[in-house]
């Protein structure tokens, strides 16, 4: 079960939207851009945002969240196709209204799998950093002996494995966001393990 944002203006399609997620996820509705900023945290996965909002766009409510570090992924909700390119402007995907759900709930597991591939990223980069700490502390003879040195090695393949699976269920779409996401500044300037980004070579 994931954690999702929906950032709407209030009314029966936001009412229909979190009815439909609320089987398979928990859900938070905030209906301004402010209260979306308030409720968001980092155990919000995705979020599915309106274009226009009582108190702003969307566009500049996703720049905020950017800015200040929030990892979750983006969709945007629109009446109309946006006169902007979605995925340069951060945005990971647009959903142009109506929408089934079908399609939203489909959406959210493509955000949702992103979202996850970011977290392992993260983790692959945090153990690294600590066996290339050990490999500078630590001589050849002395690592090969070290019980720690192994079991962060095992550590490592493991997340690359998971890496590995979870980009064998990557599509086309899934792709161009990852690679566009990797220009978005998307982390915290206090905590280095959010600044530190990218994907498993």
């Amino acid at each position: 079960m994931a954690t999702i944002l929906l950032i709407a203006d209030e009314g029966p399609l936001s009412d229909r939207y979190r009815g439909w997620l609320a089987d398979a996820h928990t859900v938070r509705v905030a209906s301004t851009g402010e209260r979306a900023l308030a409720t968001l945290d980092d155990e919000v996965d995705a979020a599915l945002l309106e274009r226009r909002l009582p108190d702003g766009t969307g566009r500049a409510v996703l720049e905020r969240l950017r800015r200040e570090g929030y990892r979750c992924r983006v969709a945007l909700l629109a009446d109309v196709e946006p006169e902007f390119d979605v995925v340069r402007a951060g945005f990971d995907e647009c959903l142009e209204r109506p929408v089934t759900r079908a399609v939203l709930s489909a959406t959210i597991d493509r955000l949702c799998r992103r979202r996850r591939y970011d977290e392992r990223v993260r983790e692959y980069h945090t153990l690294v950093r600590e066996r290339t700490a050990l490999e500078k502390r630590l001589s050849d003879e002395t690592l090969a002996a070290s019980a720690e040195y192994e079991e962060l090695q095992h550590e490592i393949e493991t997340v690359e494995t998971a890496l590995d699976d979870l980009l064998a269920t990557f599509d086309r779409q899934d792709t161009v966001a990852l690679f566009a996401n990797l220009s978005t500044p998307m982390y915290r300037p206090d905590d280095e393990t959010r600044r530190t980004h990218g994907v498993a070579k």
